[in-house]
């Protein structure tokens, strides 16, 4: 499974986050950018957040966005001064160019740990591209939020079709957790076109990994498949999900070949049903014990 969500600031104007919430998973308003700015939809789309959290269980999310004018810590208690409680919020920093010149890795590192401070045990991720931040170490962040774009404008699904799984490639020392795919997605509730990302795995997954759910620990062994096992009967044997060996798959399998890529590609853009027949040959991870 695949789920979308949007991310959301001033430019984007006021979203109907109800609307929003009919066709995605997750959500992210900014917060604040530097430490001069404050966004003023977050009052009422925190609100609105919340609220679809705990109508629907849409996973929402808040960010800052980070500038060259100021000390990393000094940004992220500005933020923290404007977003208040965030109790069921992932948050996220943004690490990217900014108007007054790209902020650096030190920058970054200063704000995470002091939003750490501000929010004791919650998981700070890190929106930091590969086209921006190059070969630098972004371990310091708890979770990795990738950014390529594909081409056109459309739905989420229709554009996520589009997505090559080098998307998905891991830089920085991490696996991305979410990747963001395009910033001309046409979502109901949202005034024009917007940012998308998508996430693999359920609306359960995504909230364990940024609000620091405590889940169960699984040891993980690989399956080598014998060309009449299908991805259904494979999770159903060792009582998971297709989603979940999807995500372990290509968090820990190596180069596969083109036959075998292909297969993880189709199931993952929901181009071919879990019910299809894995070739024979692929090696797939899974958990095999709880």
């Amino acid at each position: 499974m695949t789920i979308f969500g949007i991310d959301a600031s001033s430019n984007t104007g006021s979203v109907g986050w109800a609307a929003v919430d009919a066709g995605t998973g997750f959500g992210f308003e900014k917060v604040t950018e530097g430490t001069h700015y404050a966004n003023p939809f977050w009052p009422a789309a925190r609100e609105a957040l919340d609220a679809c959290a705990k109508a629907t269980g849409l996973v929402p999310g808040a960010y800052l966005f980070l500038d060259a004018g100021a000390p990393g810590a000094a940004q992220a208690d500005w933020f923290a001064s404007r977003a208040g409680n965030l109790d069921g919020f992932a948050i996220a920093a943004d690490f990217e160019r900014a108007p007054d010149g790209p902020p650096s890795v030190q920058q970054a590192r200063a704000c995470v740990a002091r939003l750490r401070q501000h929010y004791p045990g919650h998981p700070v991720g890190l929106y930091a591209p590969h086209w921006f931040t190059g070969g630098e170490d972004l371990t310091f962040g708890d979770w990795l939020w990738a950014s390529s774009y594909v081409i056109g404008t459309g739905s989420p699904q229709a554009l996520y079709a589009k997505v090559p799984g080098v998307f998905w490639a891991q830089y920085g020392g991490r696996s991305p957790l979410m990747l963001q795919f395009t910033s001309s997605a046409r979502v109901p509730g949202v005034p024009g076109p917007c940012d998308c990302s998508a996430f693999k795995g359920t609306q359960a997954d995504l909230r364990a990994a940024v609000l620091g759910k405590k889940v169960p620990d699984v040891t993980i062994g690989s399956v080598k498949c014998d060309g009449r096992t299908s991805l259904a009967q494979l999770a159903a044997e060792h009582q998971t999900g297709a989603s979940t060996v999807l995500r372990l798959t290509v968090q820990h399998g190596g180069k596969y070949s083109a036959p075998v890529a292909a297969y993880l590609d189709a199931v993952f853009q929901g181009k071919l049903p879990a019910s299809a027949p894995i070739p024979a040959g692929a090696m797939l991870w899974v958990p095999v014990t709880a």
